[in-house]
């Protein structure tokens, strides 16, 4: 009776791992499915490897589709509940104090990067904040400043620089002179902003230059020379 009903079972091979199964399945077992499901895929796909969803679909489609991702993930994510944040932190807190990554704990212990990664990770992140303009502005408009900081000493810390001589006047500088060193001509993010008359005092935009820095260290010879040099260009209009 058994053998009559074996014969009427019709047996293949599963097609990844070529185990016995019933003409009826497809596949031994879900892992089998799944591999064979990622092969087709690649294979549906090979046209748009290295391609990016921009490329593929066009940047507004693309755009639209990280912004819904995105939604549903914070939607889906417990962490974004301040209670379970908290806990969640305490919890982690608590465990890495009783479990320090130190010495051959630590994943990355006797590891090294290697230079081509340094260089990469370098190149990557120059003229890069760690947060976005939107986070940036918040974060200063939210930051004390000047006399309302609890640290204000009155500016003694820009000195021999004026209070005035600061970042917004310099960057100021750098656009006027389209961020190029004006001996060299050089294009850079990474310019010093010189004083014509060497009075460190003086911030009128008349009185300040861009230099690179390696022209910068030029002007401290010869200093008369330099103030005729840059007195023919004319910075203000």
């Amino acid at each position: 009776m058994l053998d009559i009903y074996r014969k009427r079972l019709v047996m293949k091979n599963c097609k990844i791992c070529n185990v016995e199964i019933d003409d009826k399945k497809k596949y031994c077992s879900r892992v089998c499915y799944l591999t064979d499901s990622k092969k087709r895929l690649i294979e549906m796909n090979k046209s748009n490897i290295g391609k990016s969803w921009e490329s593929i679909m066009g940047e507004d489609v693309a755009k639209q589709r990280k912004l819904k991702q995105s939604a549903r993930l914070s939607e889906n994510n417990p962490s974004t509940n301040p209670v379970t944040a908290k806990k969640i932190s305490e919890s982690l807190s608590k465990y890495r104090s009783e479990n320090p990554l130190i010495g051959d704990k630590n994943p990355f212990f006797g590891k090294n990067h290697t230079e081509e990664f340094k260089i990469k990770s370098s190149e990557n992140k120059k003229n890069k904040r760690g947060y976005t303009e939107e986070q940036f502005l918040r974060q200063n408009e939210n930051t004390l400043k000047g006399e309302n900081h609890p640290n204000w000493n009155g500016g003694s810390s820009t000195l021999p620089y004026p209070f005035g001589f600061n970042k917004v006047l310099k960057e100021n500088i750098k656009k006027r002179d389209n961020h190029k060193c004006m001996i060299c001509n050089k294009e850079t993010q990474k310019l010093a902003i010189h004083h014509i008359d060497y009075n460190k005092n003086n911030i009128d935009l008349c009185n300040l230059i861009s230099l690179c820095y390696n022209c910068h260290p030029k002007t401290n010879f010869n200093r008369e020379n330099w103030v005729k040099f840059f007195d023919s260009m004319t910075f203000c209009q």
